[in-house]
């Protein structure tokens, strides 16, 4: 390198130190002459970093105070439904306005106040298919105003929000079809045990195995199911063993000869109950007669886990319906019942075989040697009468029947759905007369408009 090259970075070095130098001290002279307005623009900045957080836990106050009266208010609401039910509306899409003045006179709710103002307001309550959707608008009520919480109403929605902290208010839209209904003929009757315990959306027990309703053909829509319910009969006779000499030297039953009897009368042989189910194999006697079974650990699931009946017990059957399930593992568990006889001394008692009444024959009843015939098939009238109620009983089973009204799918009377108003213009009668007129069937359509939160 020449000494005019080295001269001339040695130059440069110099300027970028002498540079840096000026900066420095320019930014100081800028420091201390701006210092006053640098103070003031922290300051500044504190005071507004302090009014935003003041802010943001003023409305997190006012949020918590706004949700839970407006959470009061559709509580009182809900009240009001149930015990009002008469006054509601039956036709989707109809509504009545209630004010908070209704639900406070009513007992529903208390007074509200926001920073000394009593709150006012409505509640409407639109009925939408089988539900009522309830539209808040509070006023009056400081910094809760609806108005001054949400946004304003959305476009219509087909689909209704499910998001929180929303306001939501259907509008339905309506039309036609003049469609007679029928009635399917009555099913056959069904037994207390083949209906089911929860109701269907027709608002009846339906049977168990529901392809045992009339069938329909594909473009028949259901209008309701009735359920006819009727008390049937069901009967057996109890019949018992007579005898013809009448020798009260027998003793009770027993499956061994009791001391101070002789003989054993076989024509008095009974079968005692059945044991409970043991895992323990029972002592072995000729007049005990010993059945097997398979035991399982029974159990329901809930949330996953499985839920044993009796810590894990052992059961042949299902303990209960809430434990539907059997586990894989088995044991074998035994019960029994045993034969006993009368015995007795001196001439027997010449028993007849089992009959429900005494001849002139066989004249004496003994009530502890009976047996029942099976229960009869149900029947629609009771089958006892003076001449059997002393050996005939009798069970009831409340029986069901079904019919399904229906009608069949036609052409809507509009080329379009309508509002209430444009609905009601253009068929120059109102929702109400098209609905309660028969043979016509009203079509509803519900669009959803929304408000949310600031």
């Amino acid at each position: 390198m020449n000494d005019n090259n080295q001269n001339f970075y040695n130059d440069n070095y110099i300027n970028q130190i002498r540079y840096t130098a000026n900066l420095k001290n320019n930014w100081k002279e800028y420091i201390i002459k701006y210092k006053k307005y640098i103070k003031i623009g922290i300051i500044i900045l504190i005071f507004l970093i302090i009014i935003i957080t003041i802010s943001s836990i003023n409305k997190n106050k006012h949020n918590k105070t706004c949700n839970n009266i407006e959470s009061n208010i559709l509580k009182a609401t809900d009240n009001y439904i149930l015990n009002n039910q008469a006054s509601l509306p039956t036709i989707g899409g109809k509504y009545i306005i209630v004010s908070l003045d209704d639900l406070i006179n009513g007992n529903y709710l208390e007074k509200m106040t926001v920073k000394e103002k009593v709150c006012t307001g409505t509640v409407k309550i639109t009925k939408v298919n089988d539900e009522y959707i309830k539209t808040l608008n509070l006023s009056n009520c400081s910094y809760c105003d609806t108005d001054k919480r949400y946004n304003e109403y959305s476009k219509e929605v087909t689909k209704k929000p499910t998001t929180k902290n929303t306001i939501i208010e259907p509008v339905a839209y309506y039309n036609y079809q003049i469609s007679p209904s029928y009635n399917t003929s009555w099913t056959n009757w069904f037994e207390s045990s083949e209906i089911s315990k929860e109701k269907s959306q027709y608002n009846v027990y339906p049977p168990l195995d529901e392809s045992k309703l009339p069938k329909l053909t594909e473009d028949a829509i259901i209008v309701s199911m009735e359920q006819q319910n009727k008390t049937f009969y069901s009967y057996r006779d109890k019949s018992y063993k007579f005898y013809h000499v009448k020798n009260n030297n027998y003793s009770g039953f027993y499956s061994e000869k009791p001391k101070g009897y002789k003989y054993k009368d076989e024509n008095t042989k009974i079968q005692t109950e059945f044991s409970k189910w043991s895992i323990n194999y029972p002592d072995v006697y000729d007049y005990r007669v010993i059945h097997t079974g398979t035991a399982y650990q029974w159990y329901y699931e809930e949330k996953g886990k499985k839920i044993y009946w009796n810590n894990g017990e052992y059961s042949v059957n299902q303990p209960d319906e809430k434990y539907s399930r059997r586990s894989s593992n088995t044991i074998t568990m035994y019960r029994y019942y045993d034969y006993k006889w009368r015995f007795y001394n001196g001439s027997p008692r010449q028993y007849s075989g089992f009959r429900t009444t005494s001849d002139s024959y066989y004249r004496y009843k003994d009530k502890q040697i009976y047996n029942y015939s099976n229960w009869s098939y149900w029947m629609e009238n009771s089958q006892i009468t003076k001449e059997n109620k002393s050996y005939r009983e009798q069970r009831t089973d409340k029986h069901s029947r079904y019919r399904i009204k229906y009608r069949l799918n036609t052409f809507m009377q509009l080329p379009n759905n309508l509002t209430e108003t444009e609905f009601e213009t253009k068929v120059g009668k109102s929702v109400e007369e098209i609905y309660n007129t028969k043979d016509n069937y009203l079509d509803i359509n519900y669009k959803y408009r929304y408000r949310k939160l600031k």
